[in-house]
């Protein structure tokens, strides 16, 4: 947990550098907005104005091997001020309540003539059944190469405890997007976690984000994921998304 504070001290600093600073961009500087990664979302892109509302739900199902259940999450995120949101999420296995997730971002501002944007967040998951906490922080950044192509990082530590063992997991998720028209994103969303209780674990998610309309954004992939418990296997994602 040390480990975690230190990292939010780190971001708060960067934040409070990018305000002061006016030639590497501002809290108020346009900021570009890049798509999120479908499995491992934002809370709202960065740069999100005071105001907006999001809910949706992801989908995952394995398509082979022993685990077939299904994991959905409903969530709900509020841009409560401008450059910062909250997030309140029900992950569910199958019909069960697996946990509760809460989660806070940060826009720390804006860099590279308004390419780029970086920013923090923090994510607490309290375990429904047995009260296990696990917490994540991240430093995100995401940069426009040109009107088609871009990268969103997201890096940092997750604390994990089972009841039985506590430790500290690194963890990373790398997107490469091309923005292919207004209403058409394809991805590539790669997520990996080293160590921890739980021991390491990685996905690759090839994705297609469509604008169905102004408000409504559904997103589908395909994958593998590799995990210790359960080996390698396929598997089938989507998120249905509803801004207000």
């Amino acid at each position: 947990m040390p480990i975690l504070i230190l990292i939010l001290l780190l971001c708060q600093a960067a934040a409070a550098q990018h305000r002061s600073d006016p030639n590497e961009g501002s809290l108020s500087a346009v900021t570009p907005r890049i798509p999120e990664p479908m499995v491992f979302d934002l809370v709202r892109p960065l740069g999100a104005e005071k105001g907006e509302i999001e809910v949706n739900t992801l989908f995952e199902l394995p398509l082979h091997g022993s685990d077939r259940d299904l994991q959905w999450a409903p969530e709900i995120e509020v841009a409560f001020s401008d450059n910062m949101a909250v997030e309140f999420e029900l992950p569910m296995s199958n019909a069960s309540l697996s946990e509760y997730k809460f989660a806070l971002q940060q826009t720390a501002g804006a860099w590279a003539g308004g390419k780029g944007v970086h920013g923090w967040q923090g994510i607490l998951r309290v375990d429904r059944s047995d009260r296990f906490l696990n917490a994540d922080l991240l430093y995100l950044n995401g940069v426009e190469f040109d009107s088609k192509w871009s990268l969103f990082t997201m890096n940092g530590f997750r604390r994990e405890s089972t009841g039985v063992e506590q430790g500290i997991a690194a963890i990373s998720n790398t997107t490469l997007f091309y923005r292919r028209s207004k209403h058409f994103v394809y991805g590539l969303e790669s997520n990996l976690k080293a160590g921890g209780p739980s021991k390491t674990s990685w996905l690759l998610m090839p994705q297609s984000h469509f604008r169905i309309v102004d408000s409504v954004n559904l997103q589908v992939g395909a994958g593998l994921e590799t995990r210790k418990q359960h080996g390698s296997h396929a598997v089938a994602g989507w998120r249905l998304i509803r801004e207000f």
